[in-house]
């Protein structure tokens, strides 16, 4: 259905929020891959999509939602008030499906990015500050399944060894 899909921060509020770095990446990457932008918040407020009162129910209803559009890589927005229902969204999706990348990106992975790795062993990479200069390099290696570690800007683990170079850019 999609390769790359891309997911807004989840506040389970009816306001708009748009976060446009993520619209950069998605114009940046469509040039190669089929990506795409998932909003829940915003399909819930047009009833494409209905969240309960439950909040394991909507990690359910998210994380569902994503692995019916079978993509390759998922990348999630953070921000501190939502980290949690991101954290509990990609571990939903690393539980169903192993083969799916996962990527975080954002202020709040990118402060806390060791501390992700150190607890979290569903991410795959984090993105920290700025990815414009650097999301296709980390995508297409991603894709070929290479080695991440040395790539500017981007946080992995690599043998039990959290991997981060500065990118100059940031």
């Amino acid at each position: 259905m999609c390769e790359i899909l891309l997911v807004n921060a989840v506040y389970f509020s009816d306001k708009d929020s748009f976060h446009i770095g993520q619209f950069i990446i998605r114009d940046i990457l469509k040039e190669t891959y089929d990506v795409e932008y998932i909003n829940f918040d915003l399909m819930n407020k047009i009833g494409k999509l209905k969240y309960s009162d439950n909040l394991e129910e909507n990690i359910r209803i998210m994380g569902d939602y994503i692995l019916s559009r079978k993509p390759k890589v998922v990348g999630f927005y953070t921000i501190c008030n939502a980290f949690v229902i991101t954290l509990l969204t990609a571990k939903y999706i690393n539980e169903k499906n192993k083969n799916i990348r996962i990527i975080f990106g954002g202020p709040h992975a990118s402060i806390v990015y060791r501390e992700c790795f150190e607890n979290f062993d569903f991410i795959d990479a984090i993105c920290i500050g700025e990815s414009e200069k650097y999301i296709k390099i980390l995508i297409d290696k991603m894709m070929r399944e290479e080695d991440i570690s040395l790539l500017p800007g981007v946080a992995s683990v690599k043998n039990g060894k959290i991997h981060y170079i500065k990118n100059q850019n940031i």
